[in-house]
């Protein structure tokens, strides 16, 4: 909440009459209703829940080219109030205006001996986000690991965000793994919003 949602402060009431005067007690009706209402609206701005979103990608994404630039589509959210997928499904609709937290995670793998990079960056509107980029990567075959940033963005209503990669061998992967006998199955990516001002 902004300090403009509550921008305003306690009236100067006007001393009381010494004898009942009905327009006197109309007028001071009338600011302490115009005061309180502010209070209410106020109060209903801090207890708001804002927007949020939980997004995963329950299989694996594989790069069919190096060095080239790609976007992740995810599976519609598990969790979400007005931010969800647009047209097309890669991009990731937000429906009001604020600052977000977004967080993200991507598990990579290789089936390479040699050095692979990994490249991950946010795109808002079709535009890169400069100094945004995680850059990561794999020395061995058959190695994972999970990779994460968390960062504030902000958006205007109906921006759209993007997540761009690339990998400098098509023998990387974000790669999604099969449940096992003790334990779920892991997402090949994740992306969790939420707005933490207006």
């Amino acid at each position: 909440m902004r300090k403009t949602d509550y921008n305003f402060k306690a009236p100067a009431l006007p001393y009381p009459t010494s004898s009942y005067d009905q327009i006197s007690q109309q007028e001071y009706n009338k600011i302490l209703r115009i005061y309180f209402n502010q209070l209410d609206a106020s109060l209903q701005t801090a207890l708001d829940v804002g927007p949020y979103a939980a997004f995963t990608r329950v299989s694996s994404v594989a790069f069919a080219s190096a060095d080239t630039e790609q976007v992740i589509t995810y599976d519609a959210p598990t969790h979400n109030y007005d931010i969800d997928r647009g047209t097309p499904t890669s991009r990731i609709v937000f429906e009001q205006s604020g600052e977000y937290l977004i967080a993200f995670t991507a598990q990579i793998s290789s089936t390479n001996a040699s050095t692979i990079d990994f490249y991950f960056f946010p795109k808002i509107n079709g535009t890169v986000v400069e100094g945004s980029t995680i850059k990561a990567n794999l020395h061995g075959n058959g190695e994972t690991t999970v990779v994460s940033r968390s960062a504030i963005f902000s958006f205007n209503a109906d921006d759209y965000l993007e997540v761009a990669c690339a990998c400098s061998s098509t023998d990387g992967s974000l790669n999604a793994f099969a449940a096992t006998a003790f334990a779920p199955a892991t997402p090949s990516t994740t992306l969790a919003i939420t707005r933490v001002s207006r």
